[in-house]
């Protein structure tokens, strides 16, 4: 008999519909496709973007799909690939801080590629984004999967199944094999995200969408899964995350599309109350004056991009944006974060490695008692005449408690794509990302060919 917690995910899933989801659910998970398109945009001509453009180049199937700015079918898990990593690529869509932490928007491209493979709406897009994301939360919201070895793939290829199921028009009992093939299959290490990193950092999350997408394949042609994928002997309570319970889908204020930070800075989620803070002090004090920099931070913030030695003398694009200190001392430079924030240029950037060696980080155990509810971090500077300086914040803007507003979304869309198509294309393609549902999957790739008519938005 097929275990309660993949049941109750499958029964959950197949509950979901346009008239079951609250409108402004959909208009959350819209909201979600525009930012995650746009980082998309920002980076589909990325070095790891365009491995995964060439491999997915050599790849057919049928049904098939593309990969975004590239006009020529591939596989449909070659296409979720590649999109998947260059959203990825800037560190700029967004993520979840709960007891479980991830960035479940990396579903969407994915999602978008099964969507145009099987002819999906755009009202069906949505519906199977808000399926990825409570699959996702499923786990997310219980179990600290990063304290526990292991790499939030297992998140995405839980939800990314579910979101493709959904679209692949699948049954409750196809849902649940599904679940369970994906559930067995991707339990990737957290080796990914430790110590020096690399350009597997970005592209680790889509070979989880990858092996979503396959896992719903599989089950739509009649593949069986393991019994007892999660409760059961060596299932996934046993080896990875311990007993877990999942609870009721959406309710008030608990839809997932709706719980996450949207990121106005191109960098690791949680550097970014630093980088609000840096921002305030650039326009006080000039960098020359600075003579310390204290942070003080929760545990998730301190651990992931300030603990480790590699993270203080970065050597490669993704350690730096990894790198707290980094982050810090760039934005401080610049006077902004953006795509170009951590190459080879900043990287040999002295002002840039100086104001680092100011820089402390510690661990504030006060923080660390109000996180996820708040992300508290403080900075404490000293100038060369002596002068100290506090700022603090707890909910940087793209907080689920301050994550702005659809304005903003647009505003950093056409931040991220207005270099790639021009300013009045630009804005073309806001106004008709405002009307998602009246555009199936296969259109909205269709906007984003360079040669492509724009359809005006209401």
């Amino acid at each position: 008999m097929t275990d309660t917690c993949t049941a109750d995910i499958a029964r959950h899933c197949a509950a979901l519909s346009p008239r079951t989801i609250p409108a402004h659910v959909l208009q959350d998970a819209r909201l979600l496709v525009v930012d995650t398109l746009g980082t998309l945009v920002g980076g589909w001509d990325s070095p790891p973007a365009r491995i995964a453009q060439e491999l997915a180049s050599h790849e057919t199937s049928t049904p098939g799909a593309r990969v975004v700015g590239v006009d020529r079918p591939s596989s449909v898990e070659a296409a979720a690939f590649a999109n998947t990593v260059a959203a990825r690529y800037l560190d700029y869509n967004d993520t979840y801080q709960g007891i479980g932490t991830g960035h479940p928007s990396d579903m969407i491209p994915a999602l978008l590629s099964v969507g145009e493979a099987y002819g999906r709406s755009g009202t069906d897009l949505l519906v199977a984004v808000v399926t990825a994301y409570e699959a996702f939360g499923a786990v997310a919201k219980t179990v600290p999967i990063r304290d526990k070895g292991f790499d939030q793939g297992v998140l995405i290829g839980l939800g990314t199944a579910a979101g493709a199921a959904k679209l692949m028009g699948l049954p409750e009992d196809q849902i649940r094999e599904a679940v369970g093939l994906v559930v067995t299959m991707c339990v990737p290490l957290r080796s990914t995200r430790s110590g020096r990193l690399f350009m597997w950092k970005g592209a680790a999350t889509a070979a989880a969408t990858r092996l979503g997408v396959f896992a719903a394949t599989l089950a739509a042609a009649g593949m069986t899964g393991p019994d007892q994928p999660i409760e059961g002997r060596h299932g996934l309570w046993e080896q990875v995350t311990g007993e877990f319970h999942v609870r009721p889908f959406g309710g008030d204020d608990a839809w997932m599309v709706s719980s996450t930070s949207i990121k106005f800075f191109a960098a690791e989620s949680t550097s970014h109350g630093a980088l609000q803070m840096v921002l305030q002090l650039r326009d006080q004090v000039p960098l020359s004056d600075i003579a310390h920099m204290r942070v003080g931070t929760f545990w998730n913030c301190y651990h992931e991009i300030a603990s480790e030695p590699e993270k203080w003398t970065p050597e490669t694009r993704e350690t730096a944006d990894h790198s707290l200190p980094f982050i810090m001392a760039a934005c401080l430079v610049d006077g902004y974060i953006s795509k170009n924030s951590f190459d080879a240029a900043h990287l040999a950037d002295p002002r840039i490695r100086e104001l680092m060696a100011k820089t402390t980080v510690e661990h504030e155990p006060a923080f660390t008692a109000m996180w996820p509810d708040g992300i508290k971090s403080s900075l404490d500077v000293t100038t060369v005449d002596g002068r100290a300086l506090h700022f603090e914040v707890e909910h940087p803007i793209g907080h689920p408690k301050n994550r702005g507003t659809a304005a903003d979304i647009e505003k950093k869309f056409l931040g991220n794509v207005t270099e790639a198509f021009g300013a009045d294309r630009a804005a073309e393609l806001v106004a008709a990302l405002r009307d998602v549902d009246d555009l199936d999957a296969a259109r909205l790739v269709d906007l984003f060919a360079h040669d492509a008519p724009v359809p005006a938005g209401r």
